[in-house]
C-alpha cells in the first residue's frame, strides 16, 4: 500500500529520530548531511532487512563510529561514509570466509583505557564521558562520582527485576512486588508507613559506619540510621560501602533491618541490552566481525588459556616447574596463551629489590628463548600482584616497571604487560583477571558474619555472588583498598564478564553463577599448592549443557587444574 506524502514525512521524522537516539547516549551528534546518508543507506535496504536487522545495522554503525578518533561531538559526513564503507567491506569479507584480523581474535584492555561510562537518571541511559581522565584527580568529587555511579547502576538495574517492577493498574499477577522507598521520604518522621498502609519498608542504600560503631543507609537524597541488632542477612558479604536492599521499620528515625540482601543480579545479555552501541568493556568491537568471529571461537578447540598465579620467580623450584610446563606446550598447535600474574617475588629485598625483580625476569626471559615456538608465537599476559615493585598499593595497579622487563619484552615477540585488573577479549568472550586476596580481605571487613556452616555455601561462592551483584571487583572502603578515583570503572563488573578469574592465595576453585552465567575461577598459588595452575578451554564454554549428559560434562571440563609433578 503506498503512503500519502504526510505519512511518508512522518515515517522518515520517525526514522530520523530514531537514528538520533542511537547517537545520543555516545554523546555524539550527527550532521544534517551525515543523518541524511544514514537515512538513504538503510532506508534503501527496507524490505531486504527486518525491522531487528535495521536496528542491528543502527547499533553496528554507531559502534563504529564512535570508535574513529574524532576530534569533536559532531559526526561529519565523511566519518559516516568511511564507517559505512569499512562495514560493507567487512560483511563482505565475512561471507567470502577469510579469516579475521588476529589482533581482533585477541585484545587485552588496560585498566586506563577501560571506556568511562555514566547513567542518566533523567535519560535512563548510559551515556559515554569523554575527554582526558586524570591519574590524580582534582576535585573530591570525583571521589563522590564513584559510589554515585555504583548506586545509579545498581538501582537502574534492581528496578528492571521482576521483583520491583510495578504491576500495571487491574493486574491479576499474583507474583510478589516490591517497591523501593527512597530514603528522603523517612527523613523529618520519627515513624513512617509505607503507602499501602504496612509498617515494612523495602529500601536501597550504602552501607556506611558515620559515626564510631553506628551504621547509616545512604543513597543520593539522604540517610538514616540502621539498626542491624536482629537482622536476617541473604547469602553474601556484607561491608561497609555496599550497597544493600534492606526491609524492615522505621521507628524512633532508626531503620531497623529485618532482612538484609545483595541487588539482585541480572543475566549477562540483559545487562548488554541496557548499554546500547555503547562500548563497555574496551577494545575494538567491531560488529561485522562477530559472526566470523564466534565461529572461529567454537571451531578452534585447541586454543587455550594457561593461567599461573604467583610465579615466584626467585624460587629455582618454580622455574624448574616452568620448563617442565613449557616443554609440554612448546609443540601445540596453537600454542596456549600464558597468563602469568604475581605476586614474581617470594619475599621483599629492600633497597636491592629492583635488581632482583629485574634478574628474575631475564633469567625468564632466557627460559622462555630455549623454545623458540614459544618465544615467537604464542602469547604472554603478566599481570602484577598487589607486592610487586613499580606502583603504590592503588587500583588499578600500574604495569611492571619497563626498566625491569624490557629484555623480555624485546625477546618474546607476543609479550604484553598490563595493569591489575585486566580484561582481555577473546573472539566474542569477555575475561576479567583479578590479583588480589580477596578472600580474606572481604572476610576480615564483613560487617554480618557470613552463614558458611554446613549446608550453606562456601565463602568463595559468597565472594562471588557479592562482586558480581555488586557490581565491582572492589566493594570495600577506600581506606581499606584504595582506589584512583577517576578509573573506578576499571573494576566494573557491568556487564557481567564471560569469565572472572580471582587469582588469590585462597585455595584454587570454580563457580558458575547462575544468575548471570559468569564462569569465576581461581587457579591458586603455584608453589604453595604444589605447583598447581589453571586451563581454560573458551570453545566450551559456548556449548549448551542441556543437549546431553555428555556435553554437559564438556561444558564443566571448560576449566580444569593441573598440576606439576
Amino acid at each position: 500500500m503506498m503512503l500519502t506524502a504526510a505519512e511518508q514525512r512522518k515515517a522518515m521524522k520517525a526514522f530520523h529520530l530514531r537514528i538520533t537516539k542511537k547517537f545520543k547516549p555516545l554523546s555524539l551528534f550527527l550532521r544534517r548531511d551525515a543523518s541524511e546518508l544514514i537515512e538513504s543507506t538503510l532506508q534503501g535496504q527496507q524490505g531486504k532487512l527486518s525491522e531487528a536487522q535495521i536496528e542491528r545495522a543502527l547499533d553496528m554503525i554507531a559502534t563504529a563510529v564512535s570508535e574513529q578518533d574524532l576530534q569533536t561531538q559532531f559526526v561529519e559526513k565523511d566519518v559516516i561514509e568511511d564507517v559505512l564503507s569499512k562495514l560493507q567491506n567487512t560483511g563482505a569479507s565475512a561471507r567470502d570466509g577469510e579469516a579475521v584480523s588476529e589482533d581482533t581474535v585477541l585484545q587485552v584492555v588496560g585498566g586506563f583505557d577501560v571506556p568511562k561510562l555514566s547513567y542518566s537518571v533523567d535519560y535512563k541511559q548510559f551515556i559515554a564521558v569523554r575527554g582526558d581522565h586524570r591519574l590524580h584527580a582534582e576535585t573530591a568529587a570525583s571521589k563522590a562520582n564513584v559510589f554515585r555511579e555504583r548506586f545509579n547502576i545498581l538501582k537502574q538495574r534492581t528496578l528492571r527485576h521482576k521483583l520491583f517492577k510495578g504491576k500495571l493498574e487491574g493486574s491479576v499477577d499474583t507474583e510478589l512486588a516490591y517497591t523501593l522507598t527512597p530514603l528522603s521520604a523517612l527523613l523529618g518522621h520519627s515513624r513512617f508507613r509505607s503507602a499501602s498502609g504496612d509498617d515494612a519498608l523495602v529500601v536501597i542504600g550504602m552501607l556506611a559506619q558515620l559515626e564510631e560503631g553506628q551504621y547509616y543507609l545512604e543513597d543520593l537524597d539522604g540517610k538514616v540510621k540502621l539498626s542491624l541488632a536482629n537482622v536476617i542477612a541473604a547469602h553474601g558479604l556484607y561491608t561497609e560501602n555496599s550497597i544493600v536492599i534492606a526491609e524492615g521499620t522505621y521507628e524512633d528515625e532508626v531503620f531497623h533491618a529485618r532482612t538484609l540482601a545483595l541487588p539482585p543480579s541480572e543475566p549477562r545479555q540483559a545487562s548488554i541490552k541496557s548499554m546500547g552501541a555503547l562500548n563497555y568493556f574496551g577494545g575494538v568491537s567491531n560488529a561485522g566481525e562477530q559472526a566470523p568471529l564466534g565461529r572461529l571461537e567454537i571451531d578452534d578447540e585447541g586454543a587455550m588459556f594457561v593461567v599461573v598465579s604467583d610465579v615466584w620467580l626467585d624460587k629455582p623450584a618454580v622455574l624448574d616447574r616452568l620448563r617442565m610446563m613449557f616443554d609440554g606446550y612448546a609443540t601445540m598447535e596453537p600454542p596456549p596463551i600464558f597468563v602469568l600474574m604475581g605476586n614474581f617475588l617470594s619475599q621483599p629485598y629492600g633497597a636491592d629489590t629492583n635488581n632482583v625483580f629485574k634478574g628474575a625476569f631475564d633469567t625468564l626471559c632466557d627460559l622462555i628463548c630455549e623454545y623458540s615456538e614459544l618465544s615467537q608465537h604464542a602469547n604472554f599476559i603478566f599481570i602484577p600482584g598487589p607486592k610487586d615493585p613499580g606502583a603504590p598499593p592503588i587500583l588499578p595497579r600500574r604495569r611492571l616497571p619497563m626498566r625491569c622487563t624490557e629484555r623480555l619484552e624485546s625477546r618474546v615477540k607476543k609479550a604484553t604487560f598490563t595493569t591489575n585488573p585486566a580484561r582481555v577479549r577473546y573472539c566474542t568472550q569477555e575475561l576479567v583477571f583479578f590479583r588480589e586476596d580477596i578472600v580474606n580481605k572481604m572476610r576480615r571487613n564483613c560487617v554480618i558474619a557470613p552463614n558458611i556452616g554446613e549446608g550453606e555455601p562456601e565463602i568463595t561462592a559468597h565472594l562471588v555472588k557479592t562482586l558480581l551483584d555488586q557490581a565491582t571487583l572492589m566493594p570495600l572502603p577506600l581506606h581499606v583498598s584504595p582506589i584512583y578515583w577517576e578509573f573506578d570503572q576499571a573494576l566494573g563488573l557491568y556487564p557481567t564478564p564471560d569469565v572472572l578469574v580471582l587469582a588469590d592465595k585462597f585455595d584454587s576453585y570454580t563457580h558458575t553463577y547462575e544468575s548471570t552465567g559468569t564462569t569465576a575461577l581461581n587457579p591458586g598459588p603455584f608453589l604453595p599448592s604444589d605447583f598447581s595452575f589453571m586451563v581454560y578451554w573458551p570453545a566450551k564454554l559456548r556449548i549448551d549443557p542441556t543437549e546431553s549428559d555428555e556435553r554437559r560434562a564438556e561444558f564443566e571440563s571448560r576449566a580444569e587444574f593441573s598440576r606439576i609433578g
